[in-house]
């Protein structure tokens, strides 16, 4: 598998043309494909997170999940993504958090995260997308979904974390 340079759809090895945006692929070498893959703005690696955890929609929570073959739990889904890009973060949602650049909730843009606190710890995270909304692994019987993070922060305070230099 490989991704559209255009808009971060996944596609397969030997598509000619994105199912997603209809942009023709460009067959590149290795090493051209490095250098175009160096050249992607982080602007574009939010695009392209978003185009993955999409791909997840739908499916259920799975307590210790963090790949397509287990399913996914919060913290899964978030490294699962980000290591997609090329992006290594910790497992858990604290160490994610712990590892990130702290934002404000004003300085939150689409490829950020979001993290809830109870009692001073991190206990959840999802992929901020925009707009006040998240891409987040939810318990049993929510599972996957576009969620507002004001539907947990309204619980559950909410910081947010950044891997990208937005």
């Amino acid at each position: 598998m490989k991704f559209c340079p255009h808009c971060g759809n996944k596609v397969a090895d030997d598509a000619s043309f994105c199912d997603k945006c209809g942009n023709k692929l460009t067959v590149v070498s290795r090493q051209s494909s490095q250098k175009l893959q160096s050249t992607v703005s982080d602007a574009q690696k939010a695009q392209q997170l978003e185009n993955i955890a999409d791909q997840f929609l739908g499916w259920g929570y799975v307590w210790g999940g963090n790949n397509p073959s287990t399913g996914f739990d919060c913290s899964g889904l978030t490294q699962y993504i980000m290591s997609q890009i090329g992006i290594s973060i910790a497992r858990t949602a604290s160490d994610q958090y712990a590892n990130s650049r702290h934002i404000s909730a004003g300085q939150a843009q689409k490829g950020d995260l979001v993290y809830f606190c109870e009692g001073g710890s991190v206990i959840h995270t999802g992929l901020y997308i925009g707009n006040g909304l998240m891409i987040d692994a939810q318990v049993a019987g929510v599972g996957i979904g576009v969620h507002r993070v004001s539907q947990l922060s309204s619980y559950y305070p909410a910081v947010y974390g950044r891997y990208l230099n937005l």
